[in-house]
């Protein structure tokens, strides 16, 4: 997340990679367009002010999830990370970023 708040998402993407177990080009090209949104987001909305982790879950030693808040002046984005263990060593299946902040209230 470090990469993201420094506007860095390409770098990100690059970095999750090493984790990825889904097919990496489609990953890298949507860190691209990720990468894009995020500076037309920035354009509006000023740079982010800083991350938050707000949970971990897991289902058993199969899933892991991280869900962090990356924080604007007047918006927020919530970035989630699904890890899936086939055998030995966790796999990044999934990165969503939505703003729905009303999902995160149980």
């Amino acid at each position: 997340m470090d990469q993201i708040l420094n506007g860095d998402v390409e770098a990100a993407y690059s970095l999750l990679s090493a984790y990825i177990g889904i097919d990496l080009e489609q990953f890298i090209e949507r860190g691209k367009k990720v990468a894009n949104d995020m500076k037309q987001l920035e354009k509006s909305s000023g740079k982010p002010l800083s991350f938050a982790l707000l949970e971990t879950q897991s289902v058993g030693e199969h899933f892991y999830k991280t869900t962090y808040l990356l924080k604007y002046e007047t918006v927020a984005l919530i970035w989630s990370m699904n890890y899936y263990q086939p055998d030995q060593g966790w796999k990044l299946v999934d990165v969503s970023i939505n703003d729905d902040i009303n999902s995160l209230f149980k």
